[in-house]
């Protein structure tokens, strides 16, 4: 029977931002966001007919292809989201199911939740960050965040990443993160029951795996930041590298040329007056760090070509590079 209801693509409800601090675990993160309510399956694909002043939904014959559908969301203004095609060894898994895979990450860093988000489409994030605290110079502040995503995503996975956020200076530090992800196409010829505790065996162990590779990140980028802050780099030094960062050429307009200066200024601004960065007066620590808060500040560029540092994570990195590469050639270590 052909369906008299529209068949919407997922994706025309507000983004919300929730604060999860007070859950004691990933269920109740999920309930506090309201992520639980969440109902989807896996259905018939159906295309739109106009016949007349009649309009009807035909399914396709595919025996192959799916689609996930989900119903009845409060925040969606459609009755119906769809958000993928997908083959019929598909396994829906409710973020309700994700709940251990979140609460091994808290328990493996002594996590706490912080917030929760959702963006359109049904994509969700839940934000943990670790009680342990980098506290020897310079690494004051340092933090560890885990960023989860929900399996609805489009990827059609179980995934996330981590982060190093400095709270003294309120931004993310370096994109050095360790991706996880778990792709939860199930073997169609199992049980339910095998299905899951598949599923749940390749979390634990991508899990093992990235939670080792981000132990010995976070201890690698503890000692890049301790030899940046043994590095001597006055104003001149920094003006230096700057010019090569943000480059003037002669066929730029006077509005980018322009914006370049400014660029170089606010960077030095940031290095020679910031009170974040007074014990590091003078380092390559400072200079990095005055990079960062300069990225961070930074509105998108639309209209004009953009220099390579950007204020997305691989601009960070590349100012890592940068400052380290102009250290070497400077001489100022082996």
């Amino acid at each position: 029977m052909p369906r008299k209801k529209s068949f919407y693509s997922a994706g025309f409800f507000p983004k919300r931002f929730i604060n999860i601090a007070e859950a004691a675990n990933a269920k109740h993160a999920m309930k506090i966001a309201q992520f639980l309510d969440w109902k989807v399956t896996v259905e018939d694909i159906y295309v739109r007919q106009v016949n007349g002043h009649e309009v009807e939904y035909v399914p396709v014959n595919c025996s192959q292809s799916k689609a996930t559908v989900r119903r009845g969301d409060p925040y969606s203004k459609n009755d119906l989201d769809v958000y993928a095609v997908v083959t019929k060894q598909y396994e829906v898994l409710p973020n309700e199911k994700c709940a251990y895979s979140i609460d091994k990450i808290t328990e493996s860093f002594s996590a706490k939740y912080l917030h929760a988000r959702e963006y359109s489409g049904g994509k969700t994030c839940i934000t943990i960050e670790s009680n342990q605290e980098w506290t020897e110079i310079p690494a004051k502040k340092w933090k560890l965040r885990g960023h989860i995503w929900n399996s609805f995503d489009g990827k059609k996975a179980f995934s996330g990443y981590f982060t190093i956020y400095d709270g003294n200076l309120g931004v993310y530090l370096f994109q050095a993160h360790e991706k996880f992800r778990v792709s939860h196409k199930a073997t169609a010829s199992k049980g339910a029951e095998e299905r899951e505790m598949e599923f749940k065996k390749k979390v634990d162990l991508e899990l093992k795996i990235s939670i080792a590779n981000v132990n010995e990140r976070m201890g690698n980028l503890y000692d890049k930041s301790l030899m940046l802050a043994s590095i001597d780099m006055s104003e001149s030094d920094l003006g230096e590298l700057l010019r090569n960062l943000f480059i003037r050429s002669d066929n730029q307009s006077d509005s980018v040329a322009a914006r370049v200066e400014a660029q170089r200024k606010d960077v030095l601004d940031i290095f020679n007056n910031d009170a974040s960065l007074e014990d590091y007066k003078n380092t390559a620590w400072a200079a990095y760090v005055a990079l960062v808060l300069h990225l961070d500040r930074q509105l998108p560029q639309e209209k004009e070509p953009r220099d390579y540092l950007n204020t997305d994570w691989k601009a960070k990195d590349a100012a890592f590079k940068a400052i380290t590469e102009f250290a070497q050639k400077s001489g100022k270590f082996n």
